[in-house]
């Protein structure tokens, strides 16, 4: 502001301008209509909300995609004040079995145009259902072995060592491509790097890696070992190209103590699956003592390996007595089947009507319907790499 005001014929004047505009919100953006049967409707509830500050004419409101209708909306054109909502009703209703992408579309004076929700329906055909699952052989490995570096493990660890020539010769003998990577010391870093069987110098590196590695802080924590050795796998870390995308992820524990690290072994198979992308592509087996006694001999005793033997359980490994001449038992590290206990289904079925085959064998007793994940678990006896499971149950017609 200017005036004839010889001290100050000047003046600012702080302004604000609070423009007007109206903004439709659809709630929620997207929605999944789960298994729904063709004959069958299911409905969801959409919010239209003018979260602008100016009124909002809301003039169209039409869903896209087969199956789909609008079955409740507001009389258009309507007028939203700011704050105010309408809902809109979407109904599903499946022509056949399979997936049914569509949409809701709202058209008002919102100056950023049209605003959409995303849906997706599955339809699923009444009646006598069928799904078949083979699960695939894997051809790589990805060996990690901790080898329990505790004074009370000396006569173990030469055990180990002197069979290296005969366990590098089982592993040469197969077709699979292999890599080994023994690991012992508290930082999770092997000190000889990545082993092959065909390697000419896997024996003398191998009994290095088992015979010298310092009793630590972490000898008798495996589990947070051989975590901390995968999580340095990515480039540039000092396990960098031992975890392969397509190779399965085997860890051989091999102690005469239960595990006592700082984390548990569930944590552990939860974190080793994630960082592998698959819980399928994660095995854990132990060479110790055996829960819930552990064992003694003239030549060797060893505490329940707890910690060790639950996360075997869970992968489906192997576990091995540690009191055994467990020596012989080494082809256990060349075992690396992918076993699979979860299959899921497609419909909801009518539990009574479920029958399980196991390469056309069927199974009566060892599996069990999972109601909340629409699935089939094995509790006994999983299939494993190369068996075929198939699957046969009544999808009833129930709407609601």
């Amino acid at each position: 502001m200017k005036s004839d005001d010889e001290e100050n014929p000047s003046i600012p004047v702080p302004m604000i301008g609070l423009g007007l505009m109206p903004m439709l919100m659809l709630t929620p953006p997207s929605s999944t209509y789960d298994d729904t049967t063709v004959g069958c409707e299911r409905t969801e509830s959409f919010q239209l909300t003018n979260v602008g500050n100016d009124n909002l004419d809301l003039t169209s409101v039409e869903s896209t995609g087969p199956g789909y209708a609008i079955i409740e909306r507001p009389v258009l054109p309507d007028v939203l004040e700011p704050g105010e909502s309408s809902s809109v009703t979407l109904a599903f209703t499946p022509t056949g079995s399979g997936t049914f992408p569509g949409s809701i579309v709202a058209m008002s004076n919102d100056p950023r145009g049209a605003q959409t929700a995303v849906v997706n329906g599955i339809g699923v055909v009444a009646g006598t259902q069928h799904v078949s699952y083979t699960i695939p052989f894997v051809d790589k490995a990805d060996i990690l072995i901790f080898a329990d570096q505790s004074r009370s493990m000396d006569d173990d660890q030469v055990k180990l060592a002197e069979n290296a020539a005969a366990f590098a010769a089982s592993l040469t003998g197969m077709e699979e491509d292999v890599q080994i990577m023994v690991v012992t010391a508290e930082d999770g870093c092997s000190t000889t790097g990545i082993l092959r069987p065909d390697d000419v110098d896997f024996v003398t590196k191998f009994q290095t890696s088992v015979l010298d590695g310092p009793e630590n802080v972490w000898s008798e924590a495996g589990l947070y070992v051989s975590q901390l050795a995968v999580e340095q796998t990515d480039a540039f870390m000092c396990n960098a190209d031992f975890l392969r995308d397509d190779a399965l992820l085997h860890i051989v524990y091999i102690s005469d103590e239960a595990d006592s690290g700082p984390v548990t072994w569930l944590d552990v198979v939860q974190n080793l699956r994630s960082k592998k992308g698959s819980e399928h592509l994660v095995m854990i087996s132990a060479i110790i003592g055996p829960v819930p006694s552990g064992c003694s001999t003239e030549l060797n005793s060893a505490s329940p390996g707890h910690g060790y033997a639950e996360a075997a359980v869970e992968t489906h490994g192997g576990i091995v007595s540690l009191c055994d001449d467990w020596a012989p038992e080494l082809n256990i590290i060349a075992t690396y089947d992918i076993v699979r206990d979860t299959f899921s289904l497609v419909g909801i079925p009518d539990p009574s009507t479920i029958t399980v085959l196991v390469d056309g064998v069927r199974r009566t007793t060892g599996w069990y319907y999972m109601t909340d994940s629409n699935s089939v678990t094995f509790s006994a006896d999983p299939p494993r790499s190369g068996q075929t499971v198939d699957i046969t149950f009544e999808v009833p017609i129930v709407c609601g």
